[in-house]
C-alpha cells in the first residue's frame, strides 16, 4: 500500500500567496490502510454488500453410483433344459417382449405332449357324450349312463385346461405353433444390468434361476460415505451436489433420501442414499461419485462474495468502502466458505460495502 503523505508548501509559496496569486490547495492524506480510486477505476470494480444471513457449509463425501433397487425388475426362467441362444449381454438395451434366450426343454416338450393327448381326450369324451345323450333318447341308455358320460367329458376339459396353464407358464398360447423351446422375454424396456446365463448351459429342474435382472436407469442412487463424527451434521433432507470423475463439469442435484444406520464394520460408516434422475443415462453404475452436503449450521454469520475476499501474506483482506470512492483494508477473519459465498467471523460488520469484482487489485493500489 503506497503512503500518502501531505505536501506542504514553502513559506515563500505562502507569503507570494498572500500578494494575491492564486491559493494553493492541499491534497487529502490517506492513512496507510485506504487508497483512493479514481472515476475510471471505479469503473473497473463492482461492489457488494456484507449481509448477516445463515451460514451454509459443505461437508465433502466419498459414493457411488448404484442402481435404484426399486427400479430393478429380475427376469426368471421357469424351464431345465439346454440353453440354444442368448440374445442379450450385459449392458444392452432391450424392449418389453424382446427375446432374451431360448431353452430347448424336455419339461416342455412333455406338456406339449401331455397337452395333445388331453386335447384328444377331450375330443372322444365330447363324442361319447353326444352319443350317450342320443341313445338315451331311444331308450337304450339310461339317465346314469349318461350322467356319467358328463362326468367324464368335463373331467377332461379340466385337465385341458390345467395343460393350457402350464403352457402358458411357459408363454405358449397357441400350442398348434408350438416347438419344445422355451423363450425367456423382456418383461420391460431397460438395460440388462445382471446376468447369469450362457449359450450351451443346462439349466436344472426347478432352479427357477434370475437369469437377467432390467432397469430402466432412468434413476439411480448414490451411496455416499457418512463417518460416525458427521453424523450429527447430515440428515435426511440436505440438498447436495454430486459429480463423478467420468463428467468432471456436470454437477448433478439432488437430497438425501434415506441414512443408513448400520454401520459398516469394515470401513466404519454409514451409507447416505441420494435418488438421481438420470436423463440419458449418464451415470453408470460402479461410478465414483464426490458428493458435497449443504449442511444448514443453523447460525448466523456475515456474509461476501468470494471474490471479495484476498490472501496477502497469510492474512485475509476486505476492501471496505468508507467513502465514495475511498477504500480502507480490513484484515478479517474467515470461518469457511461455501458455494461461492464466504462467511466472516470478525473484521467487518453487516451492512458494510466491499469491493466484490476486482479486490485484488484495489488491495494492490
Amino acid at each position: 500500500m503506497n503512503k500518502k503523505l501531505f505536501f506542504i508548501l514553502p513559506i515563500s509559496a505562502l507569503l507570494f500567496a498572500g500578494c494575491g496569486s492564486k491559493k494553493e490547495e492541499k491534497i487529502e492524506a490517506l492513512p496507510d490502510d485506504e487508497v483512493k480510486l479514481t472515476g475510471e477505476q471505479m469503473k473497473q470494480i463492482s461492489l457488494d454488500t456484507a449481509r448477516l444471513q445463515e451460514e451454509i457449509t459443505d461437508l465433502q463425501l466419498s459414493g457411488r453410483v448404484d442402481f435404484n433397487q426399486d427400479d430393478v425388475l429380475p427376469v426368471f426362467g421357469f424351464a431345465s433344459g439346454n440353453v440354444l441362444e442368448v440374445n442379450a449381454s450385459l449392458g444392452d438395451h432391450v424392449a418389453k417382449g424382446q427375446v432374451l434366450a431360448i431353452v430347448r426343454s424336455g419339461d416342455l416338450g412333455n406338456y406339449l405332449s401331455q397337452y395333445n393327448q388331453a386335447k384328444g381326450q377331450v375330443a372322444l369324451n365330447k363324442r361319447n357324450m353326444d352319443v350317450a345323450e342320443e341313445l338315451y333318447k331311444t331308450k337304450v341308455y339310461s339317465q346314469l349312463q349318461v350322467l356319467n358320460a358328463k362326468i367324464t367329458y368335463n373331467a377332461s376339459v379340466d385337465n385341458l385346461k390345467q395343460y393350457e396353464t402350464y403352457l402358458k407358464t411357459y408363454g405358449i398360447s397357441d400350442s398348434s405353433k408350438a416347438a419344445p423351446d422355451y423363450k425367456i422375454t423382456a418383461p420391460v424396456n431397460g438395460f440388462v444390468i445382471q446376468k447369469s446365463i450362457n449359450k450351451g448351459m443346462n439349466l436344472l429342474p426347478g432352479s427357477n434361476n434370475n437369469y437377467f435382472t432390467l432397469s430402466s436407469l432412468s434413476t439411480v442412487w448414490i451411496k455416499a460415505n457418512l463417518y460416525e463424527e458427521d453424523l450429527q451434521q447430515v440428515k435426511e433432507g440436505d440438498s447436495v451436489n454430486v459429480q463423478v470423475f467420468a463428467l468432471p463439469d456436470t454437477v448433478f442435484k439432488g437430497v438425501i433420501s434415506k441414512i443408513n444406520y448400520v454401520l459398516d464394520s469394515s470401513s466404519g460408516t454409514l451409507q447416505a442414499r441420494i435418488v438421481l434422475n438420470n436423463p440419458g443415462q449418464l451415470l453408470k453404475p460402479n461410478m465414483l461419485a464426490e458428493v458435497k452436503v449443504h449442511i444448514d449450521g443453523h447460525c448466523k454469520a456475515i456474509a461476501v462474495p468470494k471474490d471479495a475476499v484476498v490472501l496477502y501474506e497469510n492474512v485475509y483482506y476486505v476492501m471496505v468502502r468508507r467513502r465514495d470512492n475511498v477504500f480502507e483494508r480490513k484484515a478479517v477473519k474467515l470461518k469457511n466458505c461455501s458455494g461461492g459465498v464466504c462467511y466472516i467471523a470478525a473484521g467487518i460488520g453487516p451492512g458494510d460495502v466491499v469491493v466484490n469484482k476486482g479486490a485484488i487489485y484495489v488491495l494492490g493500489q
